[in-house]
């Protein structure tokens, strides 16, 4: 593998030769990923160019899911956890989240160990460029970069802008918005064992607001407030929110802070596209692999790039859509945005009668109807009611048309 950050010879403007079997636009979470696949399938030994306007050298985001399974990057992961809390202001608990673990990824290493593995192929590429526009006709793709147009087989793209989604009333179109701290305190502070999900005790809930802590010692932890919001890039106030839930809820009085993090993700029940004609893919968030309701994108990525993989092997897929999931994001999202004092109670009643890994099961899109049916029945009813018949929104709804910054692998690319 060449790492070219600079005018690749492999690259003539005079020419518009086939260039490679595969593109991949992007060298974050998504694109990598699917390198990754690539590169334990079959077709490993395609032509592969990676492009990304970074070098991605440093540690830009972290990633976090929950897996029954053995971890795909295996040396990417910085930490686990097993035990998981959830809190209100009226309901607090701790439980083990057994058969899954939940798992913590600094992007600067998940990049070096994707990389160490495509430095063993000739045939891969990781290059730095700027990419400009792309298209394709009935057998190629071309993709127009800062080194030039390059041609090929098929391109992925995690780059793209996400499309735009113009208001409509059976669709409610949110941003998840977060700024988290990396915070080191003078006390032992924290059981590095056991990561809070949800902590739901903020003060003021006229937006859904709640706080998530990833501990990795009793000295240090991430700590994050999210909200959702009709605005992108929405942090007022979130400075004070954090500093008063460090102080407390927490109870740390003397804290440093060694690295922040901050971003919006969409939320919507809008299936994005997931290709753009016959040899364009969409990957990543503009893929739409983020969870409408939770922004969780690592693991929906793994199961895209698997999915893309065996179709390029001719194995035909359809990509399943889960209408009934898509159905109940749409009724939660629509709650959010209306009645979004009602968030936190529903989440208490949900977290505080169904086992967590049913839960978990349920988020990943791999429960069964009737865990499904178990869990809505002890659910408020009446939010869900008046969203199913009450569709409309009686508030005034944003279009997306910028691409955002991050995924929530803390839970974009």
């Amino acid at each position: 593998m060449r790492e070219a950050f600079f005018r690749s010879p492999f690259f003539n403007h005079l020419s518009y030769a086939m260039q490679a079997d595969y593109i991949i636009a992007g060298g974050g979470g998504a694109g990598l990923s699917l390198l990754h696949h690539l590169l334990f399938s079959p077709l490993q030994h395609k032509r592969i160019l990676v492009l990304d306007r970074e070098s991605k050298e440093t540690n830009d985001r972290t990633w976090c899911y929950w897996s029954a399974q053995r971890p795909r990057y295996q040396s990417a992961v910085h930490h686990t956890w097993d035990t998981m809390a959830f809190h209100t202001h009226t309901f607090s608990h701790t439980a083990k989240i057994s058969p899954y673990t939940y798992y913590h990824i600094r992007s600067a290493d998940f990049y070096q160990e994707v990389r160490e593995l495509a430095a063993s192929f000739s045939n891969v590429d990781i290059i730095q460029a700027e990419v400009y526009g792309s298209g394709e006709t009935s057998d190629s793709v071309w993709v127009e970069t800062s080194l030039g147009i390059i041609k090929a087989s098929y391109l992925f793209t995690s780059v793209a802008s996400l499309p735009s989604l113009p208001p409509h009333p059976h669709h409610t179109l949110l941003a998840q918005n977060f700024l988290g701290w990396r915070i080191k305190t003078a006390q032992l502070a924290f059981d590095p064992g056991v990561f809070t999900l949800m902590d739901f005790r903020a003060e003021d809930q006229t937006l859904p607001t709640f706080f998530y802590m990833l501990p990795y010692s009793e000295s240090e932890a991430l700590v994050e407030v999210t909200q959702f919001s009709p605005q992108f890039h929405s942090f007022e106030g979130f400075e004070e929110k954090l500093h008063r839930y460090i102080t407390d809820q927490l109870g740390v009085t003397m804290y440093a802070i060694e690295e922040d993090e901050e971003g919006s993700i969409p939320m919507t029940s809008v299936q994005f596209p997931t290709q753009e004609g016959e040899r364009i893919y969409r990957i990543g968030t503009v893929g739409g692999d983020t969870k409408p309701t939770t922004g969780y994108t690592f693991q929906n990525i793994q199961k895209h790039c698997k999915q893309i993989v065996a179709e390029l092997q001719g194995k035909r897929i359809t990509r399943r859509m889960g209408s009934r999931y898509r159905f109940l994001d749409r009724l939660l999202l629509h709650i959010m945005r209306e009645e979004p004092e009602k968030v936190s109670y529903i989440m208490e009643r949900l977290f505080g009668s169904t086992r967590w890994p049913t839960i978990l099961r349920f988020l990943d899109e791999e429960s069964h109807l009737l865990q499904e049916l178990k869990m809505v029945v002890r659910l408020p009813w009446f939010p869900f009611l008046r969203a199913l018949f009450s569709p409309k929104s009686q508030k005034p709804h944003v279009a997306l048309e910028t691409p955002v910054a991050r995924e929530r692998m803390a839970n974009t690319e």
